[in-house]
């Protein structure tokens, strides 16, 4: 076979680069990562092709593969700079180097997460520990951070108007304590000034009350009020048609807020957005539909049926997000949704509004209208609906039942090993008889420290469920009857005739699997994973969410 720079043919600078980049594309999927690099630099060094984004974002995939995270980092960037306008190189950007940490001030990273955070529909959720590090770097904010007296005296307030740090509290949630802490004492700082503004501008003002009122909105107002706070929100309620008033308000309570803000505005939208305490904020469409986006093992498992027109099964929808994902990705495939919780199915057709999806039929009827239906579907998800049920084993039969031949099975079990320190602190819960109100979920969450071991309570405080009030809640109060082990759902997937295809975790997770069992280049042996768990316990958060096919 001849290559593409073997062909005596004229063409123009970007065809030629368009050659060099499909040849190197399929050098890439026969696993022959050197000559795909080589084909990739001759694309790039066509003349004219000093903006090729497709072939940059292909060099940055190209070493994520060969497990060179920082260099893809520079060509995620790159790719990003000779193409602002595509918001998948962003999103990617996000989803692999958000997690990554800069001990060092990087100018160019800052400018491209800058950039992302103000990019709408966005997912930034992976970009906090990125943004911390970067905020940290600039000694002026980091006085701030440390400093718990700082914001009982005059400062200099230049840092925490920042564009990098006003976006970043939009889009991003922090799962750290002290983090926690400085939002508390920034908040107490912007209301405790009142009637004042600190000296800052009144726009400089009700820029930052409204990001930090946005992060708190979030959170499902998880930050701890002190009494003194309380007792300022009481005097100002009656001023709560002054917008400075409101905005302060709304960082402990917007929903107690009147619509007093300006069209447009990041509070005005909140008050109209469709967003529950602990639900998800966006999947945005152009990363759902790109093909070059998703090389997760979904991706790899789900493109045999893109471009057709799959059936799905989506049983016990919960947030609605594994639906319309689906819905997005398979604009002529039809979606059923089955979920005997109405609060579930209305926030799923709000979100499903949200994105324009009309593919979707929902269904409020139990589980055995499986039966009706054998074979039926291409893929089911089934995330959650197996946790709560007194026979998960025989639920998840009629779902084979249901599933067409080589169909795939998305699944989501509790880990007995990840649950064990929760199942101790719910023992304290109900030892001690606290309720799972809002007072009393909060009041336990603030005092656990005083009765509980501290390394217990510890591990928790790196999950996102620790920062939100309704997935805290959910974590401790209200525990997984369910539990499995690896070893256990190995039996079960055999006796069931369901072949495991791999978990969907962070690139760090598998890289340090791979590294620990590379006799298991595919990582699908569930005996290598038990093993991989008793080592890291928190490598599944309590939930393990895994692929599989009928055979």
């Amino acid at each position: 076979m001849r290559w593409s720079y073997d062909r005596p043919v004229r063409q123009s600078a970007q065809e030629k680069a368009k050659i060099f980049r499909d040849d190197g594309s399929a050098f890439q999927r026969w696993g022959n990562l050197e000559r795909a690099e080589q084909c990739y630099l001759k694309a790039l060094d066509c003349e004219g092709a000093s903006k090729d984004h497709q072939t940059l974002y292909k060099m940055a995939e190209l070493f994520l593969e060969k497990k060179n995270p920082r260099r893809a980092l520079e060509y995620y960037i790159l790719a990003i700079y000779a193409n602002p306008d595509e918001p998948l190189h962003k999103q990617r950007f996000l989803d692999i180097c958000g997690g990554m940490r800069f001990a060092h001030h990087d100018t160019n990273v800052e400018d491209i997460l800058l950039r992302c955070l103000k990019t709408p529909d966005l997912d930034c959720s992976n970009a906090a520990p990125m943004w911390l590090d970067i905020l940290l770097g600039n000694p002026a904010f980091a006085a701030l951070y440390v400093n718990t007296k700082l914001f009982e005296k005059s400062f200099d307030s230049v840092a925490l108007l920042q564009p990098l740090f006003v976006e970043g509290l939009k889009k991003i949630t922090v799962h750290d304590l002290a983090f926690e802490d400085f939002a508390r004492r920034l908040r107490q700082w912007l209301l405790m000034g009142l009637p004042g503004t600190h000296g800052l501008m009144p726009a400089d003002y009700m820029r930052l009350v409204e990001a930090v009122a946005s992060y708190c909105y979030h959170s499902g107002y998880i930050i701890r009020v002190t009494a003194a706070e309380k007792a300022k929100l009481r005097e100002i309620s009656s001023r709560l048609t002054d917008r400075f008033f409101a905005a302060a308000f709304a960082c402990y309570d917007l929903q107690g807020v009147p619509s007093v803000f300006e069209p447009g505005s990041v509070l005005a939208t909140l008050q109209t957005a469709v967003h529950w305490d602990g639900r998800w904020r966006t999947a945005p469409a152009h990363t759902l539909k790109a093909e070059l986006f998703f090389s997760t093992r979904q991706y790899k498992l789900e493109r045999t049926f893109a471009g057709l027109k799959p059936e799905l099964l989506v049983a016990g929808c919960g947030t609605g997000r594994d639906a319309v994902i689906a819905a997005v990705r398979y604009a002529r495939g039809k979606i059923t949704v089955l979920d005997t919780c109405r609060e579930d199915i209305a926030y799923t057709k709000a979100k499903a509004r949200e994105h324009d999806v009309q593919n979707i039929d929902f269904k409020t009827e139990g589980f055995p209208i499986l039966d009706k239906r054998p074979k039926a579907y291409d893929i089911i998800y089934v995330m959650n609906a197996l946790n709560h049920q007194q026979d998960p084993v025989k639920l998840l039969q009629s779902f084979w039942h249901n599933l067409k031949p080589a169909g795939l099975m998305k699944i989501g079990l509790a880990s007995r090993i990840g649950l064990q320190s929760t199942w101790a602190v719910h023992q304290a819960i109900q030892k001690f008889n606290i309720n799972d109100n809002r007072e009393s979920v909060l009041n336990f969450r603030d005092r656990a420290w005083d009765f509980l071991p501290e390394e217990m309570l510890q591990q928790f405080t790196s999950r996102s469920a620790y920062y939100n009030f309704s997935t805290y809640r959910d974590m401790f109060f209200r525990p997984v009857l369910n539990q499995f082990t690896l070893l256990q759902i190995e039996k079960i997937l055999a006796d069931l005739r369901l072949r495991f295809e791999g978990f969907d975790l962070p690139a760090g997770v598998l890289r340090q699997y791979a590294e620990k069992f590379p006799g298991d280049p595919e990582m699908v042996s569930l005996e290598n994973w038990h093993a991989f768990e008793q080592e890291n316990p928190e490598t599944f958060a309590g939930n393990y969410q895994f692929w599989c096919r009928k055979f």
